[in-house]
């Protein structure tokens, strides 16, 4: 029998994965990783190669199966045509990362006073062009797929569209922008349309009423609405994030329904970290734990009577689905046992998905920007992306192991709770302890306060916790 990788496949392999196919066309897509020993098989499926299906292990046979089901094969019994140059097997020289978040400036056209970077006062670091299209052609023979962009303000940058391009010619999408859209317009959609682009935006919405105040602008609410107004007439996905405070704490309901109308498909409620500007207004401003708490209760029964008007997210406590009843609270993990634990990334997110800051320093998140740690952390424009993944202060970061958390946390071992706990997120517990190895704070509190019950009492009969 003869096998072939269709068009949109690649033969490809990290350092620590070096056996995968990977889907070209659907970026998004994790690649399906495999042993030598069923590699070994699927490299021969070259269209010219004859597999004699019947010396295979069930396992192995199980495996092309399900790859011609998924669309990555095509069989014949005759020979078809041998590989494409692209599609045969390349190793790269560094760890997988399947994507980044990469604040492409530091400058920003707002003021905002919660800003992590504190880009009010930031130094304005906005690398040169020239630098970027270093950064991306780092990316590209890493094999990374996808790039979030963020900044500062990245629309902001007189050659974005450069950028843009340079991205795409590497073969990297723009999967979301995180943008406080107050320079999209028309040119920008014609833009966008143009390079057939489909990204999520991102967008900052503190609130109706309140959304000018935290930001520091007069008039960007308004801005904001317009722009979202014409992202959704262009068939643009919008999610929006909303920073919640004392001063806006009331105005869940309004606004939620207002995002919902404008066609916004999911709404992220956050307190914000006492980081950047926030340090200097979050005495007076930030909600405590038990404020906060009292705000989800009261607001969860009004989510439901207006019938789940929009996916929403609070703060890791309360998760909706549009037009369901059904709620989840992100906190609250399964692990099985302290073994599996022990096994877990500090953060798998970060192992796999990091971030790039204005100047190119790559961290495990956004959240360590700033952090005693900060100035540790390698810069890509001084040492390649292959040895920053596998062999520096970031690199010990990502792949460190909840064992290192059990062993600087002895309570943690014997807690009742370890296992749906997991141990929170290793950015706010830096923040907290000044160790990303530390108890996450707010998340501890969770589980040590019985907080679940606090929120599923708010909850309507009828409503399902999935």
């Amino acid at each position: 029998m003869y096998y072939r990788l269709k068009d949109d496949f690649a033969f490809r392999g990290w350092i620590g994965l070096p056996y995968a196919i990977k889907n070209l066309e659907i970026n998004e897509l994790e690649p399906f990783f495999c042993n030598k020993e069923k590699f070994d098989v699927l490299i021969k499926c070259d269209g010219r190669t004859d597999i004699a299906i019947d010396t295979l292990n069930k396992d192995i046979k199980f495996v092309l199966d399900r790859l011609a089901a998924f669309g990555a094969l095509e069989a014949s019994k005759d020979p078809l045509e041998g590989l494409k140059e692209y599609q045969k097997y390349k190793l790269y020289k560094t760890a997988y990362m399947e994507s980044f978040l990469w604040s492409i400036t530091g400058k920003c056209n707002y003021k905002c006073r919660h800003c992590l970077l504190s880009a009010p006062s930031f130094e304005q670091v906005q690398l040169s062009l020239e630098d970027c299209k270093y950064i991306i052609k780092e990316l590209e023979t890493s094999g990374v797929s996808n790039v979030d962009i963020s900044g500062g303000e990245p629309l902001v940058r007189q050659d974005f569209w450069q950028i843009a391009d340079e991205l795409s010619k590497a073969g990297i999408k723009v999967r979301t922008i995180f943008t406080n859209a107050r320079l999209i317009n028309e040119k920008f959609m014609e833009e966008l349309d143009k390079r057939n682009m489909y990204p999520t935006f991102q967008i900052s919405f503190d609130g109706t009423g309140f959304h000018d105040w935290l930001r520091g602008v007069e008039g960007a609410e308004k801005e904001t609405i317009r722009a979202i107004k014409l992202l959704v007439q262009y068939n643009r996905n919008v999610d929006c994030t909303m920073c919640i405070h004392k001063k806006n704490k009331d105005s869940l309901r309004d606004t939620v329904k207002l995002l919902s109308e404008l066609g916004v498909r999911s709404l992220n409620i956050n307190a914000p970290q006492c980081l950047g500007c926030w340090a200097d207004y979050s005495q007076k401003y930030a909600l405590s734990e038990e404020e906060e708490i009292e705000v989800i209760k009261e607001y969860i029964p009004q989510y439901f009577e207006d019938n789940a008007p929009i996916n929403i997210s609070i703060d890791g406590y309360f998760s909706g689905y549009k037009g369901r009843k059904e709620f989840l609270m992100a906190h609250i993990h399964n692990v099985k046992s302290a073994d599996e634990l022990s096994k877990m990334y500090i953060c798998k997110t970060a192992r796999f998905k990091s971030y790039i800051s204005p100047e190119g320093k790559i961290m495990p998140c956004m959240g360590f920007s700033g952090s005693s740690l900060t100035d540790k952390f390698p810069n890509i424009l001084e040492k390649s992306l292959a040895e920053i993944t596998t062999d520096s202060f970031y690199k010990d970061i990502v792949c460190t192991t909840k064992t290192k958390f059990l062993e600087k946390n002895e309570e943690c071992k014997t807690c009742e709770h370890l296992l749906h706990c997991a141990g929170g997120c290793s950015a706010c517990a830096l923040n907290d302890t000044g160790d990303y190895c530390g108890v996450e704070i707010k998340h501890c509190n969770f589980f040590k306060k019985n907080l679940a019950d606090e929120i599923r009492k708010a909850v309507p009969e009828g409503i399902i916790e999935i």
